[in-house]
Formats: C-alpha cells, structure tokens, sequence
C-alpha cells in the first residue's frame, strides 16, 4: 500500500511509527500514542487517521480523565437496568441528552460528565440522586423507577434501616440484629426478605454482610448519623435517623413485620439482642464468616 506525499507530489512507500501526539480538549492536554506515517523518499510525515478516527482518539483521551470511556455513558444506564427515559426522569435530564451520549454524538461536560464519573465509581450514587430529585417526580414514576433499578444497596433496603431508627437512636448491634429479625421473619412467612442483604456469622451473632459499606454509604449521603458513645466497656456507635422512611416502598404485610421487629426487640439491649441471636440454629451451623442461608435456616428462626 502506498500514500500521497505532499512534498514528492506522488504516492510513495511508507514506514510506520508509534509516536506521542499531545492533545488538548476542554483545557486538559493529554498524550495519545498512536501510529504516524513517513515517506521513505524524503522522510516528510503523512496524512494518518481520518477525522473522525482523530476525533475518537481525543475523545477517549479527554475521558480517561473521568475513569470513563465512550462506551460508559451506555454501559451505565444499562447496568441500572432503566430505559433512556426512565434514566432521564430519575436524574431531571431531557431523553434528548442521553440519547446524544449514548449515540455518542456528544461529550457530557460540568455536572453531568461528574454524574457518569462518580456512578462509574459507584452505582449506588444513583440512589442519592433520584432521592435529591424525588420531589420532581410522581410517585407512579418514582416507583415504577425503583421496582427497576438496579443498585447493590437499593432504596427499600436503605428505608428499612430508617424505620428502624425512626423515633430511636439505636446502637450499632442494636440495629444489626433488627435488621437480621426482619429479613429473617419476613422470609419465613412470605418466602421473601425485606432488604436485599446477606447475614454473615460473626462472633456477635449474624450480622448484615459488610455492613460497614452499607452504613458509610447512607452517611455519606446525609441519611443517617453516628456518634461515639462511651461506656464501660468501651466506645460504642449510636446510629441516628435524619430523613423521614417512605413506607409508600412497602407493602401492609412488610410494615406490620418491621412492627412486630420492633415491638418485640426495640427495647431490648445490644448485649440481649447479641445472647438472643447466638440461638438461633442458623448461626450456630454455619462456619465463622459464612453466609447464613434464608432457604435452610429462616423456618427455624423464633423470637425466644
């Protein structure tokens, strides 16, 4: 194959190189190593990449920045599992500018270029976001959005601790083992559990598998508070509620379980909740670490 050379006026053999082309897109310069093209007669650099394969390179390059690709503004919707209007509705943009990113017909810039960014980062953000735009949705729509989203710790899940603490400031084992009776009852009467969590066995009874992720994430985003409270036997994590829980999320049968959970175990200690919770046959079977499995062990589970 052969290329025009300006300067021999003629088509001519070429080499290729791999060389470093600074760039700057949106007052970030960047390096891209791509492949340049010389004529063997005169040395003279020629034409490479069309526009458009110029274009992509600067594009990309501009994204790593943001840890993005061209292919995340789409692999990100997906991955919630929502339709480019209901994406759209949830975070208050216009279809029209999804559609756009997605297609790649244009770079998201300020807000919405950090928006992908940090749901890149963590898809649980979107949560935060569609609580923020709550109050521009109807509830149809708001719903409707939440029964299709996808997210590791999703917004019925994040209601469930607020309940628990609402009206109530409750210690950290105090909370875990409320949590741990909800999911359990639930899944033994109804065959489904409250929150989308797994207890793990710990030496202080089953406890919501890393549930040290869940609970930054909810301080992260303003819903709950902690404190250092000191006892006798050392500083302990009180947890408090700060946004009102949206029972709308949950059906009459789920709400009289989170009741029952609290009537029964409300007033109880951390301390008694921990000795009443190392009865229970499910944590006792399975190994330090381990999952606690719902389908095996939830009939078994009792409130004495």
């Amino acid at each position: 194959m052969k290329k025009y050379c300006y300067n021999c006026n003629k088509d001519v053999t070429y080499k290729e190189k791999m060389e470093n082309t600074e760039y700057s897109y949106r007052n970030k310069s960047f390096l891209i190593r791509e492949k340049k093209y010389y004529c063997t007669l005169c040395g003279n650099e020629l034409e490479g990449n069309d526009l458009d394969d110029e274009l992509e390179n600067i594009y990309n390059g501009y994204l790593k920045f943001y840890n993005l690709t061209r292919d995340s503004f789409l692999n990100i919707r997906k991955s919630l599992g929502l339709s480019q209007e209901m994406f759209a509705l949830a975070l208050g943009w216009s279809k029209k500018s999804v559609v756009r990113y997605e297609n790649n017909e244009e770079i998201p810039s300020g807000e919405y270029l950090k928006t992908y960014m940090k749901l890149n980062q963590d898809k649980d953000y979107f949560g935060d976001l569609l609580w923020l735009n709550r109050v521009n949705l109807d509830d149809d729509i708001y719903y409707k959005i939440i029964n299709k989203v996808k997210l590791n710790l999703d917004i019925k899940s994040r209601n469930v601790i607020l309940y628990f603490l609402k009206d109530k400031t409750l210690y950290l084992g105090q909370l875990l083992k409320l949590l741990f009776a909800g999911d359990f009852w639930c899944f033994k009467n109804t065959g489904r559990t409250l929150t989308s969590f797994k207890y793990a066995r710990l030496p202080f009874g089953p406890v919501v598998d890393k549930y040290n992720v869940v609970l930054n994430a909810m301080l992260k985003s303003g819903e709950i508070t902690c404190e250092n409270v000191l006892l006798q036997d050392g500083e302990k994590l009180k947890y408090k509620s700060e946004k009102e829980v949206d029972l709308g999320l949950f059906t009459d049968k789920e709400i009289e379980f989170m009741r029952e959970v609290k009537r029964k175990l409300g007033q109880k200690s951390a301390k008694e909740l921990s000795l009443w919770s190392h009865e229970f046959i499910g944590w006792k079977e399975t190994q330090m670490g381990k999952i606690i499995n719902y389908e095996k062990y939830a009939s078994d589970f009792v409130w004495n």
